[in-house]
């Protein structure tokens, strides 16, 4: 009898052993998490990781986690100002959804305000003005002292001018906001920054950044009907240069109606606008303004390389039997200001440069099957991509106004939403929105992974320094790429003046 109690008893022990063994592995499994792992928690401890691993096929480095301590504000209002311009398809609709609406980007973008809303306990607002009347209500805003706008996301063409007069708070003395973290784009900081100082930043706080980044998009119809090269695989192979591009774009021409003459009802190589160049220029890897050690910009027009890229380019650009330039048909045709959507979308054209915000506007209803691609290089030697942040037309950037009464605290509030940004929206806009909803294949996915992470932003062309890339585009309009060398002569003086005005401008806004 003794011995079967010993014996009860052991195997008793033994049970309750394997159980406290079992509740270990269990708990240990859990993370730790303390039950924190509601979806978009801000203390959770990376709540944007498998987001990330799911946009980028899970090979990329993970998400860090938030940094800052969780901040409430007592029902704050956070008042942005945001500039719409309806007649090129450029309005910002983010802060004025009063339920969940019904498709997928509109919903995340929704769902990140709730979740910014609700933790840090303010109301988004969205207070709209028109691009010819934004800037005057900003200056107005800050001669008053006001505090009206805790942050202001405008179209680079008025958000830069602003910068240069002084009207924004620079942005590197705010610890709130982290400018290192990936849901910002590192490039604006380091591209438009002068003597220091930054005042503009853009990144996933929305996704109108995306939208105007610089793309060539092509036909597969065509490529296969003319037997043209793989051109995924050229960027494979680190062959896709603005020689090869050129070479592929002039074997494509073709009279489709008979009449004897090319005109923007036959078949082209390229379609494209005039004021698209310097997307072309920036891809080969030089800008119109680069910047010494000091940050302190300095004109690039002249040296060799620049002349050799932008004979390169004008070479392809004003020749009308393989390219279709939209400015050459503006006067000769009745159109609607977008007529740049009546080539490649008819299947009449190999390539066709645009925008990620193209797709929506302009090629969702095309017939023949398209791809994307980033914009060429140089030469094989160049060790990335260039992608232009399409300056002052569709780039957005966002600011905080100098009358802004706590700028620390827009800054948090405007980390936080690009954090979620980056956690909801992206995901819905990179994913659904173009490479399932609209594009047709795997590869355009990873062309999008090349373009996004590659975007740059070009002084030069930004401040129009000495008018230079104006009169490369009157070059394009003219059909006359053989006065480079007079225009730039022309263009000197005013170039200096404009550079001294620029950075003395910039120094003046440091004291």
């Amino acid at each position: 009898m003794k011995s079967k109690t010993k014996i009860s008893l052991i195997v008793f022990i033994c049970f309750i052993c394997f159980i406290c063994f079992a509740i270990i592995v269990i708990m240990a499994s859990c993370g730790g998490n303390d039950g924190k792992n509601n979806e978009g928690d801000v203390t959770s401890e990376n709540p944007a990781q498998e987001n990330e691993k799911e946009k980028t096929g899970g090979e990329s480095d993970s998400m860090p986690d938030f940094p800052h301590e969780i901040q409430t504000f007592g029902g704050l209002a956070f008042t942005v100002l945001v500039e719409d311009e309806p007649w090129n398809f450029l309005e910002i609709t983010d802060f004025d959804m009063e339920e969940e609406p019904g498709d997928v980007l509109n919903t995340a973008i929704y769902r990140r305000n709730q979740i910014v809303e609700e933790k840090l306990e303010i109301k988004l607002k969205g207070v709209h003005q028109g691009r010819d009347k934004i800037r005057g209500v900003l200056t107005k805003s800050i001669k008053a002292g006001s505090n009206d706008y805790a942050a202001a996301a405008m179209r680079l063409e008025n958000a830069s001018p602003a910068a240069m007069a002084g009207e924004c708070v620079n942005l590197n003395g705010l610890e709130s906001l982290s400018l290192d973290m990936p849901w910002w784009d590192q490039n604006i900081l380091k591209d438009i920054s002068v003597s220091g100082q930054s005042y503009l930043i853009a990144g996933d706080i929305f996704t109108k950044h995306y939208d105007a980044i610089a793309m060539l998009f092509f036909n597969k119809k065509l490529l296969s009907d003319y037997a043209v090269e793989n051109p995924y695989l050229l960027v494979k192979s680190n062959q896709w240069t603005i020689n090869k591009f050129g070479e592929l774009t002039k074997n494509i021409k073709k009279d489709l109606d008979g009449d004897g003459v090319i005109t923007h009802k036959d078949m082209f190589g390229f379609s494209t606008q005039a004021d698209f160049l310097t997307s072309m220029i920036n891809g080969c890897g030089v800008k119109f303004a680069e910047k010494d050690g000091n940050d302190i910009p300095y004109f690039t027009g002249g040296s060799e390389k620049m002349d050799a890229i932008i004979n390169k380019v004008l070479d392809i650009y004003v020749n009308d039997s393989f390219c279709c330039l939209r400015d050459a048909y503006d006067k000769k045709i009745d159109f609607d200001g977008m007529h740049q959507f009546m080539v490649f979308p008819e299947g009449r054209s190999l390539f066709f440069w645009g925008m990620a915000r193209f797709i929506e506007i302009g090629l969702r209803g095309m017939e023949d099957d398209f791809g994307i691609l980033p914009i060429p290089k140089y030469d094989s030697a160049q060790d990335r991509y260039y992608s232009t942040a399409s300056n002052g037309w569709h780039s957005y950037a966002w600011l905080i106004p100098q009358s802004s009464q706590d700028p620390d605290s827009t800054a948090y509030i405007m980390d936080t939403m690009a954090y979620y940004g980056r956690i909801h929206i992206l995901p819905a806009y990179y994913d659904v929105v173009l490479t399932r909803k609209y594009t047709r294949d795997d590869e355009s996915s990873a062309m999008l992974d090349i373009i996004f992470n590659s975007t740059v932003y070009d002084l030069g062309d930004l401040y129009n320094i000495g008018g230079f890339r104006g009169a490369l585009e009157n070059m394009i309009r003219s059909k006359n790429a053989n006065n480079m060398a007079s225009e730039l002569e022309k263009a000197q003086n005013k170039i200096e003046k404009d550079l001294d005005k620029l950075i003395t401008q910039f120094e003046s806004n440091a004291n």
